[in-house]
């Protein structure tokens, strides 16, 4: 028997539906904590299960590397969601109730349905190297408007510091 694992991830806990092949719930949804004693008691929960399975959790910020990075570390096919995607599916059921629980439910439903690919494994490790990578430009950026508002101050208070000095903040790498 083949199951889905819908997980929606939070920051400090997150829901699991566990469904088979037929939409049917072999489990009643949980939440874990986003511990390891939280990944154990998951771990627990799908080994219970026969049959190749398909786990499927939302990218809320950085919340779900941790467990991400597990669940392949254990050999899990693991697709990786955006929210958009699965609150689209949602909107074709006619149910109006929203929780974390019933969420896992809906991110399990469009696995079943859907039958997207798993993610490689090392998305998580290019996922952190692209989070560095915006986070320089952003503290490249931040320097950069240091320096032109330090000019701008000094070009009112100080109009004749270029002559002043021989090497000013306007000629400094990154000086705008």
């Amino acid at each position: 028997m083949d199951y889905y694992c819908g997980i929606d991830v939070a920051k400090r806990k997150h829901a699991i539906a566990l469904l088979d092949e037929r939409g049917q719930a072999v489990h009643r949804p949980f939440m874990i904590d986003n511990t390891r004693a939280g990944f154990d008691q998951l771990h627990h929960a799908l080994a219970a299960l026969s049959g190749a399975g398909l786990i499927g959790l939302e990218a809320t910020g950085h919340y779900w590397w941790a467990l991400y990075d597990d669940l392949t570390r254990h050999g899990y096919a693991v697709v990786v969601l955006n929210a958009l995607q699965v609150h689209a599916f949602r909107k074709s059921g006619v149910r109006k109730v929203k929780s974390d629980r019933t969420d896992a439910v809906w991110i399990a439903e469009f696995l079943r349905f859907s039958q997207p690919a798993p993610a490689q494994p090392s998305t998580t490790l290019f996922l952190q190297l692209k989070d560095l990578s915006r986070f320089r430009y952003h503290l490249s950026d931040q320097i950069g408007d240091c320096k032109r508002k330090l000019l701008s101050v000094l070009d009112r208070v100080f109009p004749e510091y270029e002559t002043a000095f021989s090497e000013t903040v306007a000629r400094l790498p990154d000086g705008g």
